[in-house]
């Protein structure tokens, strides 16, 4: 079986609570990450110490794309990204490693969108996929949850440089610069509560996603013409 270690980011102070829940429900699954890593960005809180994890409190926020750089030094085949507002199900990870071993080139996740016909707003007239019976494919696999070989992240950043975006869209560059169909699965995914957070999220929410989106389209656009493909991992 290959390798995974699964990586969780942590900023709010509302979600803190939230990290022992995930981290004990990584270690009581079916089948348990070679590695579990917890990154805090947020240096008013320092996460203690949990057995079988390694904890990092940094002094800096680093913000989304820190998961997928511990991602790629982390040394395993394969990262499973988990945000601090959901945990997953006692088989989720073996649910997702099956998954991956028919989809093996795919970002899968539990949550997506497609994009839409807008040109100007792609990710907003596009829609969300979500609460599926059978695996689906989309465009985005959305960040909350997602699943991947690790090698799918050097493309991810590649992609990133020399487009203007805020920090937060990690899951666009990862998924967008995969050559490969993704998918959206059957969910084992709990919610656990945004606590409040949402509403900061959403205030720019589409503008901003909307703007990557276009970015890394027309950059996929230039290297067609150019026949320059190099997004696959």
């Amino acid at each position: 079986m290959a390798t995974t270690t699964a990586i969780i980011v942590h900023y709010w102070l509302e979600r803190t609570s939230h990290i022992a829940r995930i981290v004990r429900d990584l270690h009581q699954g079916s089948v348990v990450p070679d590695k579990i890593i917890v990154f805090n960005n947020n240096k008013k809180i320092v996460l203690p110490a949990m057995p079988g994890v390694a904890v990092v409190n940094s002094t800096h926020n680093f913000h989304c794309p820190v998961r997928h750089a511990i991602g790629l030094i982390a040394g395993t085949e394969l990262c499973l990204f988990v945000d601090d507002d959901v945990t997953l199900r006692r088989d989720g990870l073996e649910y997702l490693l099956t998954a991956h071993d028919i989809f093996p080139e795919a970002i899968l996740g539990f949550e997506g969108r497609k994009l839409g016909s807008d040109k100007n707003a792609p990710y907003t007239s596009g829609h969300r996929v979500h609460n599926v019976a059978v695996p689906t494919s989309v465009d985005i696999v959305l960040g909350r949850v997602h699943f991947c070989k690790t090698s799918k992240l050097i493309s991810a950043f590649a992609t990133r440089q020399g487009i203007e975006s805020s920090y937060g869209e990690d899951d666009i560059f990862l998924s967008l610069s995969n050559d490969a169909q993704n998918y959206v699965l059957p969910s084992k995914m709990i919610e656990l509560g945004e606590k409040g957070v949402g509403l900061y999220h959403r205030a720019n929410h589409y503008s901003l996603r909307n703007e990557c989106c276009l970015g890394v389209l027309e950059l996929r656009r230039r290297q067609d013409e150019q026949g320059i493909s190099g997004r696959n991992g």
